[in-house]
């Protein structure tokens, strides 16, 4: 776009966004790399603090589950094109933005896109790789992906500081291209609608019923933005009211995939049947409980042991290794036993492909990834929304007027200095007098402990929702060679049944 360069604001200084109220969308499905731009970006929107990447909204990535019957339409090729191509678009869009509008777009073009590559790539692997061996490659998958991440950050943070936010983005298009190349010239999984025109596959896609699903959860993600990064209460109309609209589109969308269409985006059988009910479930609280811990852990030791927010930060890293450590381990196991047990997403993944018939396998990854991304935006909103109606509550019983350096303010000084706190708790560390910071430090620690009693409760109902999940050996064969019927696995010579109820994760 013509006349966009590094110095170009995205919204005119005279006409700033009111701090209430204002849903910050741009950061939605961004990757390390872009995180660090949109900050910057964020500032030629006059965002007085940028938003931090964990508040983002996913609400595109209800587009995941709908890759899932995509791919078994199109194929796994057009449907790991189709994702890649938004996602591209995406990138060339916001490197040209010129306005907060186009930049708003931009993003949620990148989740249509977004929310489709990790679904589908996991369905290829499904497609590729023996049952037994597949949480392996999830476990190297899940080591390089935490490794991408990793250098995506400090990548992106020096390019935008080397050459602006714009060429974050731009950087990215090229990769991008490559991978597009790879994809058209090296995967080919045929399937057995492969010989199908495109007219009859386009006429198989479940519009309706992704229309419902797409409406649905944006919806409840809207809803759940409004809470953590706009800081709106539950009574206010664009929370309870998206929180309605979330509720009427999920009974017609039952409704239509259950007694109108023939190919539902989501078969409600999956949601009927014990194992992938429990895992889909599971996935939610797993993610829940996750991004709860991960967006209040940090600000525990920036206002309560008042450390910088990059020391802060540093402590999510053993986070980071343990869960791609824990995955590996989980895929090396079930390669040696065949069978599942407790632990994390790698376990309930294998178990999900597990418990359904091959032809219901790419549905059901993605219908476990819809579960997954709305229960990382409802584990930061949920938190957040706790935490913040604590911390007023705290800091209205430890701030007093006579704290402050001039006591005159009386209570509408108190309530400035809350209004602050609330939004930045770097702020913690400067206030004087000492009984000051003291009684703001008290109450961030009162407020964060709950958040993690909300935690510890939300994994007890985490795991009793896992301890039900039927166990299933796992074949030696890909999916395209064996055959598996609905609730047991079944090789060419051998008939195996799910063994007593045990635990699979």
């Amino acid at each position: 776009m013509a006349g966009a360069s590094e110095s170009t604001p995205l919204q005119a200084p005279s006409t700033p966004d009111p701090p209430n109220g204002k849903l910050n969308v741009y950061g939605a499905i961004a990757n390390s790399t872009t995180d660090n731009a949109s900050p910057q970006a964020g500032a030629d929107n006059n965002d007085v603090e940028p938003p931090r990447p964990e508040q983002y909204p996913r609400g595109p990535n209800a587009f995941s589950s709908i890759y899932g019957r995509l791919s078994d339409i199109i194929g796994r090729k057009g449907a790991l094109l189709v994702a890649l191509s938004f996602f591209t678009i995406e990138t060339c869009l916001c490197a040209v933005a010129k306005s907060m509008n186009a930049l708003l777009v931009a993003r949620f073009v990148a989740g249509i896109g977004g929310g489709g590559l990790l679904t589908t790539s996991s369905i290829c692997m499904t497609d590729l790789v023996p049952l037994r061996q597949r949480g392996l490659w999830q476990g190297i998958t899940n080591i390089l992906f935490g490794s991408a991440s990793a250098l995506g950050g400090p990548l992106g943070g020096f390019i935008n500081d080397a050459f602006g936010w714009r060429t974050a983005f731009g950087f990215q298009v090229p990769f991008l291209l490559v991978g597009a190349l790879c994809i058209a010239s090296f995967v080919n999984i045929p399937l057995p609608s492969s010989d199908q025109s495109w007219h009859k596959k386009l006429g198989r896609i479940d519009y309706l019923g992704s229309l419902g699903l797409i409406s649905s959860s944006s919806c409840l993600l809207l809803a759940m933005s409004f809470l953590s990064a706009s800081l709106l209460p539950f009574s206010h109309p664009l929370v309870w009211g998206f929180l309605l609209g979330s509720l009427i589109t999920a009974v017609l969308f039952v409704l239509v995939e259950g007694w109108v269409v023939r190919e539902p985006v989501m078969p409600l059988s999956l949601l009927t049947r014990k194992s992938p009910a429990l895992i889909g479930a599971s996935y939610l609280l797993g993610s829940l409980a996750h991004f709860a811990t991960i967006s209040h852990f940090p600000l525990w030791f920036q206002s309560v042991r008042l450390q910088s927010a990059s020391q802060a930060g540093l402590h999510l890293i053993p986070i980071s290794l343990s869960a791609a450590a824990g995955s590996l381990w989980a895929g090396l196991y079930m390669r040696r036993t065949a069978f599942g047990t407790s632990a994390i997403f790698t376990f309930m993944l294998i178990g999900l492909i597990a418990s359904v018939s091959k032809e219901k396998a790419a549905v059901a990854t993605g219908t476990v990834y819809l579960f997954r991304s709305l229960g990382q935006v409802m584990g930061v909103s949920l938190s957040t929304a706790l935490f913040q109606m604590l911390l007023q509550a705290q800091m209205g019983k430890n701030i007093t007027p006579d704290l402050l350096p001039d006591p005159g303010e009386g209570v509408e000084g108190v309530s400035k200095l809350i209004s602050a706190l609330r939004h930045d708790a770097s702020l913690v560390p400067s206030l004087r007098p000492v009984e000051l910071r003291e009684a703001a430090q008290l109450s961030y620690e009162n407020a964060i402990k709950w958040v993690f009693v909300f935690v510890t409760a939300l994994n007890l109902l985490y795991l009793a929702v896992c301890w039900p999940v039927e166990e299933y050996e796992l074949s030696d064969k890909p999916a395209t060679s064996a055959e598996r019927d609905d609730g047991e696995v079944r090789r060419e010579e051998q008939d195996t049944r799910p063994t007593s109820a045990g635990s699979e994760a």
